[in-house]
């Protein structure tokens, strides 16, 4: 056995790890590898890991596999490179943005509102998320990824609220 070949076993036991990063990193690894051992672990994680993100790239990764060299390398949601500008506008014009003709301008929007994580632009976001909305599939394939983040940033602000001591005003010191 070769030294790409152990490099390649030892990613496809990653893949098996209990943990997400690991797993992650692995996926990553196998698909820029395009290896083609990987496709029936890929398949398994698809339809039956707990995280929607790892479900999520290990269908990217089976696309990736299927796809030519030359639309693989052009799979990456566009940008249009001013996701931080985009950011730091107002909620109605980033959710205005999520309606934009061009698609850089839409994929930045997304982003945008995942790093706002503002609850008015919610509803701006889900819409996108409808079936039929989004017609262009590399914008589609963020989706997945922003509301993910949003629902993590979600549970930690629950969390957070709930592990706050409340004192009783009748306890409290003068």
């Amino acid at each position: 056995m070769n030294e790409p070949s152990l490099a390649v076993d030892a990613l496809l036991e990653d893949l098996k790890s209990g943990d997400v990063l690991t797993r992650r990193s692995a996926i990553f690894q196998l698909a820029r590898t395009r290896e083609d051992r990987a496709i029936a672990r890929f398949k398994e994680i698809a339809s039956t890991d707990e995280s929607m993100e790892l479900r999520y790239l290990a269908r990217k990764a089976l696309h990736l596999l299927s796809a030519s060299p030359k639309t693989a390398e052009t799979a990456a949601p566009p940008s249009s490179g001013k996701t931080q500008i985009i950011a730091t506008e107002d909620v109605d014009t980033i959710s205005i943005r999520l309606f934009s003709e061009d698609p850089s301008i839409r994929a930045s929007a997304l982003r945008a509102s995942g790093l706002r994580k503002d609850a008015r632009l919610l509803p701006a976001v889900l819409m996108r998320a409808d079936p039929g909305v989004e017609p262009h599939p590399e914008v589609r394939s963020l989706l997945p990824i922003v509301l993910e983040y949003w629902e993590e940033w979600s549970k930690f602000q629950r969390s957070r609220a709930s592990s706050q001591i409340r004192i009783p005003a009748s306890n409290r010191m003068p």
